[in-house]
């Protein structure tokens, strides 16, 4: 609830309003949010002729001749990046309905002995490689799905002739 703009540094009731040259505009909140996870955030305002209040953020102006004047705001949804291999969660507000290229190391260290190596997104545009792009239009989760690998050495004597099925060597040897 509650004005985005004070005019004349009262709450503006029933936008757009004329008002006379030299009246002040003040943007009230420069975060607006819808939801928890859901916002509007002041980028500046538009018109013919703007003049800066003074000691004033950039969310005061003074309208100084005729025209259309306007407090204008980006929308911005969370984006949750979700994941099991450490380091990799996080969330961040990102513009709505616009491209964000999220991205993952191809292996997470794990300790000394084990690691998370990437497989797949659940969602976006290339969801088979650890760098994505995704256009959220509403808040949205993202997860990367990883395989975890272990580290296992085997220690003891060489023995020749260590062949795999069908006489194949085994891998490594």
């Amino acid at each position: 609830g509650g004005a985005l703009v004070l005019l004349r540094m009262v709450e503006a009731k029933g936008l757009p309003a004329s008002v006379p040259l030299g009246t002040q505009a003040c943007v009230t909140a420069t975060l607006h949010y819808a939801t928890e996870s859901d916002r509007w955030s002041f980028v500046a305002w538009s018109g013919p002729a703007l003049s800066r209040v003074d000691g004033a953020k950039d969310d005061c102006v003074i309208l100084n001749q005729p025209g259309v004047y306007k407090a204008l705001y980006k929308h911005e949804v969370v984006l949750h990046l979700r994941s099991n291999a450490p380091g990799t969660q996080r969330s961040l507000w990102v513009l709505h309905g616009s491209p964000v290229v999220v991205e993952v190391p191809p292996t997470v260290p794990e300790g000394e002995r084990a690691r998370h190596r990437f497989q797949v997104w659940s969602d976006g545009e290339t969801p088979f490689v650890p760098r994505n792009t995704i256009s959220p239009l509403k808040p949205a989760s993202l997860e990367a799905k990883w395989t975890k690998e272990y580290l296992v050495r085997l220690e003891g004597p060489v023995l020749s002739g260590a062949e795999g099925a069908e006489g194949a060597p085994l891998p490594g040897s």
